[in-house]
């Protein structure tokens, strides 16, 4: 069987972490038609190397503890934001995992080394490939903030060459690919594969449509995700419809603003970081979902937007922001609805519209599970990724 290297910087450190699951569930999922290893940032309390879901993972630290300082609690670009110091702490991070990365490949001479993100992993990849003398093809996978946020004239000119130099370069959306392709020129190495989500056992709808009534957000408190507009929103609403509660489902650095901007309000509730396997129950609960994401000041933006398709899967009429990526889910008035950006008085209206037509709403979303379970079940987009990677091992041509 074939060899593959896993590179990334989040992962889960243990049973039932909050740490997002998505490289570790891909991973999981073509092991069946490769032998994968994992090459994850360390951190206290998790095991430098263990046998988990038919892979091996491997974890690394370095000085200063760069690693888990970096990668955890928000992601390197959150921590980055938060405390500009941790830019120091960038070049022991990757130091760290090219020298692991080197000697994992020295001892088993992978076929492929699948990158998340194409920074840091993507040059940590390309390094590697340049320092071993046996050498392997690279598959990046961007997932929207190494791509979106990095917008100055060196980060582009760094992310058009690693692309270039890749073997082949996976985006969550025809919106990343679009901006990939005016980036780099280049169009036949790019493919659109979005990450997925359990539909079939996991993020299912387990409670009636007319049991509900509530509404919910699930994602990190950061300034991409737009969460003040959508407090803003249900404050207007509040009057008109008082039985109706908004559960906040995350955490991150803009919690304590927001929880400012809704202390007048007894019918938010912020929940705090929950588990990925809990998300179903909060999920089940909510007759509507909403995700106010927008472009941050930074120009960072959604890749995706897995929270949209979780929500639709346990059977959640879904309202988002009108970004380009969230239109590869959501066509406007069958799967869910579109509102503008940043915009309190949209938002409102389109609660109060789904709130108040239910048969129209219960239909949305029953449209809307049908719609991803059809295309982003992690059956799929596992199948999807093995057939690609088979591929590029064995030098097809990519289209």
């Amino acid at each position: 069987m074939y060899k593959l290297l896993v590179l990334t910087s989040t992962y889960p450190r243990w049973e039932n972490d909050t740490e997002p699951p998505f490289v570790e569930k891909l991973s999981a999922g073509y092991s069946d038609n490769f032998i994968v290893h994992v090459l994850a940032p360390g951190f206290p309390g998790a095991k430098n190397q263990e046998e988990k879901r038919g892979i091996t993972v491997y974890r690394f630290d370095s000085l200063l503890n760069a690693s888990h300082k970096l990668a955890y609690n928000g992601g390197i670009l959150s921590n980055l934001r938060k405390n500009h110091f941790y830019y120091l702490l960038v070049p022991l991070f990757l130091a760290s995992q090219i020298i692991h990365a080197y000697k994992l490949h020295k001892q088993h001479h992978y076929d492929l080394v699948h990158a998340h993100w194409i920074i840091p992993q993507g040059v940590a990849a390309l390094i590697l490939k340049i320092i071993s003398r046996v050498k392997f093809k690279i598959l990046m996978t961007s997932h929207g903030g190494d791509l979106y946020a990095l917008t100055n004239r060196i980060f582009k000119i760094i992310k058009k060459y690693l692309i270039i130099k890749s073997d082949h370069i996976t985006v969550v959306s025809n919106a990343m690919k679009k901006y990939c392709v005016t980036l780099t020129g280049e169009e036949e190495k790019i493919s659109v594969i979005s990450m997925g989500v359990d539909l079939k056992t996991m993020f299912v709808n387990k409670i009636p449509f007319y049991d509900r009534k509530d509404l919910i957000y699930v994602g990190r408190l950061v300034e991409k995700k737009g969460v003040r507009y959508l407090i803003e929103a249900f404050n207007k609403l509040s009057e008109k419809h008082p039985d109706i509660m908004l559960y906040i489902v995350g955490d991150g650095p803009e919690r304590g603003p927001l929880t400012l901007l809704a202390s007048n309000n007894k019918k938010i509730v912020f929940i705090g970081s929950v588990n990925n396997n809990k998300l179903p129950e909060y999920y089940n609960k909510a007759k509507i979902a909403i995700i106010p994401s927008i472009v941050a000041s930074d120009g960072d933006q959604e890749g995706l937007g897995l929270t949209i398709i979780e929500a639709m899967g346990c059977g959640c009429a879904v309202i988002a922001s009108d970004l380009e990526a969230i239109r590869d889910i959501i066509m406007p008035g069958n799967t869910g609805l579109l509102v503008k950006e940043k915009n309190p008085d949209e938002i409102a209206e389109a609660i109060n519209y789904l709130l108040e037509n239910t048969d129209a709403t219960e239909k949305m979303a029953g449209n809307g599970q049908k719609y991803v379970r059809e295309k982003f079940d992690w059956g799929i987009i596992c199948s999807n990724y093995s057939k690609l990677i088979m591929e590029i091992i064995n030098n097809k041509r990519i289209l």
